[in-house]
């Protein structure tokens, strides 16, 4: 009986020692796999390096582009600038950086005044990049953002200031 138990317990113990070798082949396949430049006929100690080293290679790329991330935040946030207007119901909001624009207007809704407000910008001959129109009936106004390539540096800055002042005229 004792040798019975023994045999069992021995038998048990190739048992998991197969399985846990299959499980390892099986993870090995997959990272060859999915590691690049990884040989097809490379050593498990291969694969597990090379998979290390994949991983460490990995890490640095997202350090460098997290750092170039931050750099490009910080530095669109330097040159970036808000101009926020409003009069008479009528509301403009302005975002500008690297010459383009985006305009946010809210006015009170009539007749032709999506026209009036693009011949403002055809009238300073700015280049409009995408435009959105919206109605708020309940309210009677009228929501209309433009993203408009104005120019940069100074005289970016003045014709924002004219068109601005001319959508609150119009």
């Amino acid at each position: 009986m004792k040798v019975d138990e023994e045999t069992r317990g021995e038998a048990y113990k190739r048992s998991n020692e197969r399985l846990r070798r299959k499980n390892f082949a099986d993870s090995c396949s997959v990272l060859q796999s999915i590691v690049p430049n990884l040989l097809p006929k490379a050593t498990k100690e291969r694969i597990v390096s090379g998979t290390i080293e994949y991983i460490r290679e990995l890490e640095h790329d997202i350090s460098v582009l997290e750092k170039l991330k931050r750099s490009i935040s910080e530095k669109l946030e330097a040159n970036s600038v808000l101009f926020s207007f409003g009069d008479r119901g009528s509301a403009v909001e302005v975002r500008a950086s690297g010459g383009v624009a985006f305009f946010g207007i809210e006015a009170e809704f009539r007749r032709r005044l999506v026209v009036d407000i693009v011949k403002v910008f055809d009238k300073y001959g700015v280049e409009i990049l995408a435009a959105n129109v919206a109605v708020d009936e309940h309210r009677r106004k009228l929501v209309v953002t433009v993203t408009a390539n104005v120019g940069g540096g100074e005289r970016g800055k003045v014709v924002i200031e004219m068109i601005r002042r001319d959508i609150l005229f119009v």
